[in-house]
């Protein structure tokens, strides 16, 4: 048997899944708690630049996320399948998409979790 890696374990809000769907609420919830996780962070030790940015906009705090980091935050998905359950959460106003970085060139999109907006 090959090497297993063991995580985090991963949860998601009932009712989401329930309103949303199982997919849309394991990616939201696990895509909020990593954001938090980057915020917290950032705030922990002022000295030590944080693994990932944040940005609070609008009273959301917003991260970024090329689709080979998704792939890499929940890889029993596809990135089609990643791409499909992100629109979904973003058709829900579950998720928001921004682009916030500095250069021009680079299109990373950057996500905030709204509980509050589906």
């Amino acid at each position: 048997m090959g090497q297993q890696i063991f995580q985090y374990p991963q949860m998601f809000y009932s009712d989401l899944a329930c309103k949303y769907g199982l997919d849309v609420a394991v990616f939201v919830t696990g895509l909020q708690q990593k954001i938090f996780n980057y915020a917290e962070q950032k705030n922990w030790d002022k000295r030590i630049k944080p693994e990932v940015e944040t940005l609070v906009v609008n009273g959301l705090i917003y991260a970024p996320f090329a689709l080979k980091d998704l792939q890499k935050e929940f890889p029993w998905w596809t990135q089609k399948q990643i791409q499909l359950i992100k629109a979904n959460a973003v058709k829900a106003n579950l998720l928001h998409q921004d682009c916030f970085s500095a250069n021009p060139w680079d299109r990373t999109a950057w996500y905030a979790v709204d509980l509050d907006g589906g």
